[in-house]
């Protein structure tokens, strides 16, 4: 993408730190200034700003800005906005200064709203003049080359720092922005479920359910489990959700009482947690790898999965085997009682028989399927 010099300054309109401070004539002391503008995680530049012909989009939605004369109230006058532009890419030490420039003088009768085709040559009677114009071709270069790699505003923390004068040059106001642009494209933001994990169970009703993510707002959502499900896709995609909610700002979530759903005693679960990643073309969901879980008090399951867990071997490999997706779903006394020789063990006589066997190393265990 070949930056244009007179229309680098849009370039940095589009990523919503464009924003002009009261505009101010030498009849007008004072502006009230309410700027609306989209804060997106990512921003896609060919949207903003036309290819081919290197001009400002002035169809954008996302930047506005409305602005009253207060002192005196309802005057008039002509001013003009003065502009610098700093760059800090991810891994710089410092800011750079990209580009000066001010715009034409122009006029505020009372209250005037400033939109993208304000700052689109050709659509407005405001625009970037050629007198005083400087730019940092080395900085220039450097987001050009950037941006034939990603369409999207490269990663930094970039500054627009604006003053305004009136008719005569006198300086009148002035203001800055920062904005932070974190991320360049979706698909870096990751969510990693951290509790429960995947195949474990608990008894309590309202688990706690925790997650790393370096989104601000995630969608929760769990599913239960049917007889029919043989993957947790097959839960995500053919049941009714237990519990959808959106969340900002935290990082865990305690099952709610007010859930569309509340869970069950025997019942396996998935868990799914979703970034909620804004952009300029609509919302992106990142979702998390599923974890499957259980609310059940399966004491024998719970003995034999620790145990063959730590075996290895070729009996560790059987029982892995066995247990898999979605048989590790399934409450171990469902399939019947435990017996030796004979005779009906209890689950914590299990437990003692393989708390023995466990301590003898020379012991080779065998593990085989019987069907009945």
């Amino acid at each position: 993408m070949n930056i244009c010099r007179k229309n680098l300054l849009f370039l940095f309109a589009c990523l919503g730190i464009l924003m002009l401070p009261g505009l101010i004539s030498a009849q007008i002391k004072s502006v009230d200034v309410n700027l609306q503008f989209t804060d997106y995680d990512v921003m896609y530049l060919t949207d903003f700003v036309n290819v081919r012909t290197q001009k400002l989009n002035p169809n954008i939605s996302a930047i506005s800005m409305d602005m009253t004369v207060t002192n005196p109230a309802g005057g008039s006058g002509k001013i003009y906005v003065a502009i610098k532009a700093m760059i800090k890419l991810q891994g710089d030490n410092s800011f750079s200064e990209l580009v000066e420039g001010r715009t034409n003088v122009f006029s505020i009768n009372g209250t005037r709203s400033l939109a993208a085709r304000d700052f689109a040559r050709g659509n407005s009677d405001i625009y970037i003049i050629d007198n005083g114009y400087i730019l940092n071709d080395a900085v220039k270069t450097r987001l050009e080359n950037l941006a034939t790699t990603i369409t999207t505003a490269p990663p930094g923390v970039y500054q627009v720092m604006m003053t305004v004068y009136n008719e005569s040059g006198q300086q009148v106001g002035g203001t800055s922005k920062t904005i932070t642009v974190s991320i360049s494209t979706p698909d870096q933001v990751l969510v990693e479920i951290s509790n429960p994990a995947n195949g474990s169970f608990s008894t309590n009703l309202a688990p706690t359910f925790n997650w790393t993510t370096q989104a601000s707002g995630v969608y929760v959502k769990v599913f239960e489990v049917g007889a029919n499900h043989h993957s947790p896709q097959d839960a995500l995609t053919g049941s009714n959700p237990c519990l959808i909610r959106q969340l900002n700002g935290v990082s865990s979530l305690t099952y709610p009482s007010d859930a569309q759903r509340q869970l069950q005693q025997e019942k396996a679960y998935v868990l799914q947690v979703s970034a909620i990643v804004t952009t300029n073309r609509g919302e992106v969901d990142q979702a998390s790898l599923p974890v499957v879980f259980r609310i059940t008090d399966d004491k024998t399951g719970k003995i034999l999965d620790n145990f063959f867990s730590v075996l290895g071997g070729a009996a560790g490999t059987t029982y892995s085997t066995l247990r898999s997706d979605p048989a590790n779903w399934v409450v171990w006394r469902t399939y019947g009682g435990i017996t030796l020789d004979g005779s009906t063990i209890t689950e914590t006589d299990l437990q003692s028989i393989l708390n023995a066997l466990s301590m003898q190393t020379d012991t080779k265990i065998q593990l085989s399927v019987e069907n009945q």
